[in-house]
């Protein structure tokens, strides 16, 4: 005859033995995670600081934001390295340089807080022969500092991939809670905020017209769903939209 307590004490071993030897599997295992990217050519330009002409502390201000904004853009469109300084010339191989000059505003306006327009002159030359490729002169008012930099940063990737530059790319989105939300649009980097509706309802599914000029919403004002559309002031390059 079979003893069962027998064959059961052997299976409870057999069990043992199997567990302790999947937790001695499981300790030895490693799990290596890597990322990968698409390698290509980076284009090494040096963007050197901007000579303030006049204007005091403003055009200073003007002058850095400037220089960082377009530092920023040339990074983020993933074709550039970019050096701020001629001494890194041994580790970047310098194609092109990028420099200027800021004038004004007016000493009088930073006094009376007038919003005086700021003079800027920006260069894209050749960095071997100093050979100007293209310059752009711009008259931008102190809340347009940014569009500038953002602008001449188009025009040099532009120049460089036949693709259209974003850093002029206006991003619309809907956000909010509790049965209400409202549309904002921001610069493609996150600056420049701006809200669009402001009427204690659901705004939702914001989308650009083709020449950016109005973007269209879906809308529960008055308790109906409508489609809706909001003017914007001058047409920017559509962009993105989307929930947050």
């Amino acid at each position: 005859m079979r003893d069962p307590m027998r064959h059961a004490t052997v299976g409870f071993l057999l069990g043992l033995l199997l567990l302790a030897s999947a937790g001695r599997a499981m300790a030895q295992t490693e799990v290596v995670t890597s990322i990968t990217k698409r390698a290509y050519l980076k284009t090494d330009a040096l963007v050197n600081m901007l000579d303030v002409l006049s204007g005091g502390q403003a055009a200073v201000r003007n002058a850095d934001l400037l220089e960082t904004v377009i530092r920023q853009d040339l990074l983020y469109s993933g074709f550039f390295r970019v050096g701020a300084s001629d001494d890194q010339a041994d580790t970047l191989d310098f194609v092109y340089i990028i420099e200027g000059s800021v004038e004004g505003p007016l000493r009088d306006a930073e006094v009376t807080g007038e919003d005086a327009p700021t003079t800027v002159t920006l260069n894209f030359l050749d960095f071997t022969s100093r050979s100007l490729i293209f310059s752009k002169r711009y008259r931008p008012l102190p809340a347009q500092m940014r569009a500038t930099a953002h602008h001449f940063a188009a025009q040099v990737i532009e120049y460089i991939t036949p693709s259209p530059a974003i850093t002029t790319s206006r991003v619309v989105y809907c956000r909010g809670g509790g049965g209400r939300t409202d549309l904002f649009v921001t610069d493609y980097d996150g600056f420049g905020e701006m809200r669009l509706t402001a009427n204690r309802t659901l705004n939702v599914c914001p989308c650009w017209s083709p020449d950016g000029s109005e973007i269209a919403f879906t809308s529960y004002r008055n308790g109906m769903q409508g489609l809706f559309s909001q003017p914007q002031l001058g047409a920017q390059r559509p962009g993105a939209g989307f929930y947050q």
